[in-house]
């Protein structure tokens, strides 16, 4: 696979070409599309150098299945039942069985791997134990408000050494895969409270209700596990506090409308906390945008992503992700961003991303300024402010840290002591 700005080329094999000809052409691929449930194809063809490829339209941001909300899990878990179960109408199947190939168009889900699709009736259990694993038991752990572990078993790297396709209860061989990557107080705590936990949950679900899936079975019943997934929330009282816990935000409204009317742009990648209201009518004010929303709170971008869903407006330019995707992996030699927008906007959050990252705000700036093309808004909160996030900085040691790595473009005061910065990347 190679990338451009705006698209993805998969490069196919002469060995398999005349297959992903034949599934291109099937009526399984009419199906996907008709629902909408597969990356468009943009063209079929041989590049300059005679390899044959399929170009395929790229998501505005990538965004992982660890990074997701709680709705967009379940979403993504709804989908991928459904494309098995039309898989099984057409006599195909799915060879895995995980989120990672679902990708994330603002709001609208799409299968992105073709190879994944194979001709007749699924004989292994890998695709029935992945998805009991990566989907259904993170989905669990998660309607149960325990979302920080359920998360953790929606990154690859935690699956792959944390469950492996062994029986689950088996945790010496579980042990000798987790050791070299998790502290013992950490492989202790997953023994007593997620495993061991799971592990009964899993033996009593499986009693109560016959289709779920057991480990080494090969099929399970669709539409039974349709209907448990459907059940699953967060729990209503952590999620109703969700809300923005700051009030009045129409001067933080008004003076970032100011300050992105002065500069053109055509992609946001946006750091908040809260202020749902405050995003939900900045995109709507610059309709012909596209958006990243990241933040920290789970139950925050749960709301978002659900009111996105709902606003067609929002829909198809809004893209959500719980987590901070923008500095993780920022310690790694050469660190690259995945992505850039034309300006990256941190409202509110320096002292949570300095507490969770352990980096000073020189660091941080220098790291949001790597993702833009070419805009940076950042809010200060000086000790006058009661947020005051930043009280050990004053406002001239906040502009001096701005200064190098920024020319600031203008300035917003949006209340005593705060206020909003835009910066052009220097260069």
């Amino acid at each position: 696979m190679h990338f451009d700005d705006s698209n993805v080329y998969r490069i196919i094999h002469p060995e398999y070409r005349s297959y992903i000809q034949e599934l291109l052409a099937s009526s399984l691929w009419k199906t996907l599309q008709t629902e909408k449930l597969v990356a468009e194809i943009e063209s079929v063809g041989e590049d300059s150098e005679g390899r044959w490829h399929i170009e395929q339209k790229r998501a505005p941001y990538m965004c992982y299945p660890y990074e997701w909300s709680f709705g967009q899990v379940k979403d993504a878990a709804l989908t991928l039942l459904r494309i098995v179960e039309i898989c099984e109408g057409h006599d195909y199947h799915l060879q895995d069985s995980h989120l990672s190939n679902l990708v994330y168009f603002s709001t609208q889900l799409r299968f992105v791997d073709i190879g994944s699709f194979l001709k007749g009736k699924c004989e292994r259990v890998i695709p029935c134990n992945e998805f009991t694993r990566r989907v259904y038991l993170p989905l669990k752990l998660m309607s149960q408000g325990d979302i920080y572990w359920g998360n953790r078993l929606l990154h690859e790297q935690w699956v792959r050494y944390l469950l492996p396709n062994v029986p689950i209860e088996n945790l010496k061989l579980f042990e000798s895969y987790t050791r070299k990557f998790i502290s013992r107080a950490d492989l202790r705590y997953i023994r007593r409270r997620i495993l061991n936990r799971l592990y009964w949950q899993f033996s009593q679900l499986r009693h109560r209700v016959k289709p779920l899936p057991k480990l080494g079975e090969i099929h399970f019943d669709i539409p039974e596990m349709r209907r448990i997934i459907e059940q699953f929330h967060l729990p209503v009282e952590q999620t109703a506090n969700a809300e923005s816990h700051r009030k009045g935000w129409t001067e933080e409204m008004n003076g970032l409308s100011e300050l992105l009317s002065q500069i053109d742009w055509s992609s946001a990648a946006l750091w908040v906390n809260d202020g749902l209201d405050m995003i939900c009518r900045l995109s709507k004010r610059f309709e012909s945008q596209t958006w990243l929303c990241s933040t920290h709170d789970m139950y925050f971008a749960e709301n978002l992503y659900q009111r996105a869903k709902q606003d067609r407006k929002l829909s198809d330019r809004l893209t959500v992700a719980y987590q901070n995707v923008l500095l993780l992996n920022h310690n790694a030699p050469n660190y690259r961003p995945r992505f850039t927008a034309d300006v990256v906007i941190c409202l509110d959050v320096f002292s949570e991303l300095k507490k969770r990252y352990a980096v000073d705000l020189d660091q941080l700036i220098k790291i949001l300024s790597s993702m833009s093309r070419e805009y940076v808004v950042l809010e200060f909160c000086s000790s006058k402010d009661n947020l005051g996030t930043q009280k050990q900085v004053s406002t001239e040691e906040y502009e001096a840290l701005l200064k190098n790595h920024l020319n600031i473009v203008d300035t917003a005061k949006i209340g005593e002591g705060r206020f909003f910065y835009l910066g052009r990347k220097k260069g």
